[in-house]
């Protein structure tokens, strides 16, 4: 399927994309459907499926990355201590989650003040959520317990 024969949304870039993502999305369901033995063709669920994909692709195409920063990116301190950690979400307002690699050794709360529990490193992932203008992204910082 050529792009030019899809209907124009009239959104100016970011349209001229999604009409390029719909073309290949096409195209490509049109080449899977000759490769099948016997005329034989993907279930409706597939198909579904396959546009579940490509509609979720579409929705963050032309989203930029936030530019995340996590203030300190490295520190180190003693059992027991904390260390509140600082997220940059470069003008995205998704919302932010916080992890530890190894919380044996360093757990992290929903605002990101992590505790120090044993001697050991963890890495803390902050995840911020795809919001409006936005796709989801993670950064992480390095806690070392000494």
């Amino acid at each position: 399927m050529q792009e030019a024969s899809l209907p124009s949304p009239r959104i100016g870039a970011k349209g001229h994309h999604l009409r390029r993502i719909a073309a290949n999305a096409i195209s490509h369901l049109e080449v899977t459907a000759m490769s099948y033995p016997d005329g034989a063709a993907p279930s409706a669920t597939a198909v579904a499926d396959f546009f579940t994909a490509c509609l979720a692709a579409a929705q963050t195409a032309g989203k930029p990355n936030p530019v995340l920063t996590l203030t300190p990116q490295t520190s180190t301190g003693a059992v027991a201590s904390t260390q509140q950690l600082t997220l940059g979400k470069g003008g995205s307002t998704g919302a932010a989650t916080y992890s530890s690699s190894n919380p044996a050794v360093a757990t992290v709360n929903a605002s990101g003040l992590v505790t120090r529990v044993a001697v050991g490193s963890a890495t803390i992932t902050a995840t911020v959520a795809e919001a409006t203008g936005f796709k989801a992204r993670s950064i992480t910082a390095t806690v070392t317990v000494a």
